[in-house]
C-alpha cells in the first residue's frame, strides 16, 4: 500500500516539475515570436532540438498524470478490497 502512495506522489511530483518545464518552452516561444506569428530560432538545429524537447516534456507530463491517476485509482480499489479489520 505504500508503494501506491509513493507512486501517485512521485507521479504528482514528476507531473508538476515537467509541466513546469514545458511552460518555460512556452514562454520562450512566446518571447520569440514575430509579428508575423513565426517563432525565430537561430539554426535550424536549434529549431529541431526544440520540437524534440517540447515534444518529449509533453510525453513525460502525459506519464505523470497517468501514474498520478493511476495510483489513486489503484489506492482507492486496494482499500475498498481490504477494508481494515475490525479488533474484537
Amino acid at each position: 500500500m505504500i508503494f501506491l502512495y509513493l507512486i501517485t506522489a512521485g507521479g504528482a511530483y514528476f507531473w508538476w516539475t515537467q509541466h513546469k518545464k514545458l511552460e518555460e518552452l512556452d514562454k520562450y516561444e512566446f518571447e520569440h515570436r514575430t509579428a508575423g506569428g513565426v517563432v525565430e530560432f537561430k539554426s535550424f538545429e536549434d529549431a529541431k532540438k526544440h520540437d524534440r524537447r517540447k515534444g518529449v516534456l509533453a510525453f513525460r507530463v502525459k506519464l505523470g498524470a497517468v501514474l498520478t491517476i493511476g495510483g489513486a485509482i489503484l489506492i482507492f480499489a486496494v482499500s475498498s478490497f481490504n477494508p481494515p479489520h475490525p479488533h474484537y
